[in-house]
């Protein structure tokens, strides 16, 4: 047992909603079976959703703690488009922290347990630990000196909070030529976010280490099969990419600058002027009633969303989302999480010039200078009816969905 791991003090609070995603495309089946023996291993509840990516080997749910996704086909890009697909899954689900473990890795029974108790000691919104590098053939080399949380974190040593979900974005947006790099891709991306995170430095998880350099750092002879360290930023790339937490490539969220300079004959253009909005030939804007559950409201977007994606004219179009009464944060998330699941059920990623920007709060003056632009409502089944009023927009042209429309 590696020092410093047993003395980690056991939890007495009540723990989180976890789940645990595991990507796996032709993993010899010992190798997958000691990566779900050791979650099922843990010392604190957890669900192990594993992401079949196009394996043609039968694999059945084992309990009401696993979860099988199977994908149609391969995607070869190093597990990610099933990490995100897992990710959307636990989040739609409700869970309150995502963990990542690669098929052939595992854990060891306490991992998840000391994360819990580091989130739980620091507030930290992504929690993270070190690692243990293993032979193929499952014995210990030694511990990582590279997953450090700070230059470096491999993928099943993350562990992501609610307040962090937005990131899990970045597994589908990554080119497929960072595949082998992803979790530099993804930590990187993390410390641009400024996303707060702590590191236990406890080695808690395992890692089966296909790298010839592994294997030298310890004075081993490395076995057949190895391969060399993968080359980071990936030749012929432009760096390491770097993605908004507001833009995400797909919308273009948006604040005011404030406060507005107002009392002028000239009021309505400096006003408009600084609205900054992306608008377009067609606007249209849509009322969520964000105090329904995501369940009910979540789907309703991901409809409109679709049917403008599939419109003729969807690169003439922006679509505004009024965020009148949720935070930024949260409305962001939400966004993200449909746009996820457009990803998973459509294979789109939503970059099909289509403009899509949240509101953030308008006071009176400025609403009056962007009613003159916009051209349709989108009425939804669960929408701010009070709000369209306010707005004075009970009457503006409405732009049907018809996955959304009554029946009868």
């Amino acid at each position: 047992m590696i020092e410093g791991y047993e003395s980690f003090p056991s939890l007495k609070f009540a723990t989180m909603k976890i789940a645990v995603i595991t990507p796996f495309y032709k993993t010899p089946i010992p190798w997958l079976e000691q990566c779900i023996a050791s979650v099922q291993a843990q010392t604190v509840p957890c669900t192990h959703i594993l992401v079949s990516d196009g394996d043609p080997s039968p694999m059945q749910p084992r309990g009401e703690t696993m979860q099988l996704i199977q994908l149609p086909q391969p995607h070869a890009d190093a597990g990610n488009v099933g990490r995100a697909i897992g990710s959307v899954s636990a989040i739609s689900q409700g869970f309150d922290a995502i963990a990542y473990l690669d098929a052939d890795n595992w854990y060891q029974p306490r991992h998840l347990e000391s994360l819990v108790a580091l989130h739980h000691a620091t507030n930290a919104a992504i929690c993270t630990c070190t690692c243990t590098l293993h032979h193929l053939d499952g014995s210990l080399l030694g511990v990582s000196g590279a997953c450090d949380g700070v230059t470096h974190v491999d993928t099943s040593c993350f562990f992501i909070t609610r307040p962090a979900f937005g990131i899990t974005a970045i597994w589908y947006l990554m080119e497929r030529q960072y595949g082998l790099a992803g979790d530099r891709v993804f930590w990187e991306n993390i410390k641009a976010w400024h996303l707060s995170h702590a590191h236990t430095g406890l080695p808690t998880v395992a890692y089966r280490t296909g790298y010839r350099s592994s294997y030298l750092a310890f004075e081993v002879e490395p076995p057949e099969g190895t391969k060399e360290n993968v080359q980071f930023p990936p030749p012929g790339s432009a760096g390491v990419p770097i993605w908004s937490p507001l833009s995400l490539q797909s919308y273009q969220p948006f604040q005011l600058p404030l406060p507005l300079q107002l009392g002028h004959d000239d009021d309505s253009e400096i006003v408009e002027d600084d609205l900054s909005l992306p608008l377009r030939e067609i606007n249209l804007i849509v009322f969520p009633d964000w105090l329904q559950p995501e369940d009910l409201l979540l789907p309703e977007l991901t409809e409109v969303i679709r049917s403008l994606m599939a419109h003729p004219n969807k690169h003439q179009m922006t679509l505004l989302i009024d965020t009148t009464a949720i935070s930024n944060e949260d409305a962001d998330l939400a966004l993200c999480q449909v746009l996820m699941n457009l990803l998973w059920q459509d294979h789109s990623t939503g970059q099909d010039d289509l403009e899509i920007a949240l509101l953030d709060k308008l006071d009176s003056q400025q609403w009056e200078i962007l009613r003159s632009d916009i051209h349709y409502q989108v009425p939804l089944q669960h929408q701010n009816h009070q709000l369209v009023a306010d707005r004075q927009l009970t009457l503006a042209p409405k732009f049907l969905i018809p996955a959304l429309e009554e029946p009868g």
